[in-house]
């Protein structure tokens, strides 16, 4: 009623005024001041109750869409990590929670990893390869097997005495598969006779099962390297002993004990000649120049063999 009431009264107005000054009456005027006394009130603040305004309602008990004009959004359900509020979730979405036997645990720290290994100025050792040499063995039984199966021995420093020089020399002290012939005392050799011996041992053990019925356990060795001339003669050449290619076997004993000379027993029958004259012929198919007991007088006590460049065999 009021609404209709104003917009007569600025209906009046506003025509009186374009056209000229009117006075209005005076309870036109009173409409006015009672329009201006009591204005309308806003529902902010407010609810309604019953078709009343309730102006003691707190604001934010209204809608946000009357306060703002923006509608609230659905609270946000705060889910704590705990079996009810997995519980609370769509049937259609299970999660369990893993189980405390199974989080894997972080691995140990090891003792000492924040030691270094070396000190500043320190430096490691060179690494020491053992070598691995073939036996040259040709044909022979054995032939490609490693010489430290056939051979035991160990490598010695370079030999390096006037006119005799030996770059890599070896400390020789059996011969055989599991070093079943012993050299007493050890010889010292070059590579290429350690090669030669092990075929030797093999033949020479071979003509002691044919002669004897028995192998050789111990091989008595009369000389090996040693810097001097030919037979020890003055301004003589540089004997082969010089350069470790060569040794002098005096003396062989058979696995139950048994000796033989090759002084003594070279001569003469029996089973001991037999086996010197077989060891004999089996070394002259090894070595270069092989020398004892009848060849000149030099090597009556002992059978000499080496790796020379001259060939004789006597």
């Amino acid at each position: 009623m009021r609404a209709e009431i104003a917009c007569v009264l600025i209906c009046l107005v506003t025509g009186a005024q374009a056209a000229d000054t009117i006075e209005l009456p005076s309870y036109f005027q009173e409409s006015f001041e009672i329009v201006a006394a009591r204005p309308l009130t806003i529902l902010s603040g407010a609810r309604l109750v019953t078709g009343a305004i309730d102006n003691s309602a707190p604001r934010a008990a209204l809608p946000g869409i009357i306060v703002t004009g923006n509608p609230d959004p659905s609270p946000r359900p705060v889910l704590q990590p705990t079996a009810a509020a997995y519980a609370s979730l769509s049937p259609t979405i299970r999660l369990t929670p893993p189980a405390v036997d199974d989080v894997p645990l972080p691995v140990r720290r090891p003792k000492g990893i924040d030691v270094p290994l070396l000190e500043a100025d320190q430096k490691l050792p060179p690494m020491q390869i053992p070598e691995t040499k073939v036996a040259m063995l040709g044909g022979q039984p054995g032939a490609g097997l490693a010489i430290n199966a056939l051979a035991r021995m160990e490598p010695m420093a370079p030999i390096a005495k006037g006119a005799c020089r030996v770059q890599r020399p070896y400390r020789l002290t059996s011969l055989g598969p599991g070093g079943r012939t012993a050299l007493a005392p050890a010889a010292t050799l070059d590579l290429d006779m350690v090669q030669a011996l092990v075929r030797w041992e093999d033949g020479m053990q071979a003509a002691a099962k044919a002669t004897l019925g028995e192998p050789i356990a111990v091989i008595h060795v009369a000389a090996s390297y040693d810097c001097r001339t030919m037979n020890h003669r003055r301004r003589a050449r540089m004997s082969e002993h010089g350069k470790a290619n060569a040794i002098d076997v005096s003396e062989f004993v058979t696995a139950s004990g048994k000796r033989i000379s090759v002084r003594a027993d070279s001569k003469g029958g029996g089973a001991k000649a037999s086996f010197i004259k077989a060891v004999r012929a089996t070394t002259c198919d090894v070595f270069q120049v092989v020398l004892g007991p009848g060849s000149d007088g030099m090597h009556e006590d002992h059978i000499h063999m080496d790796l020379g460049h001259w060939k004789s065999c006597r």
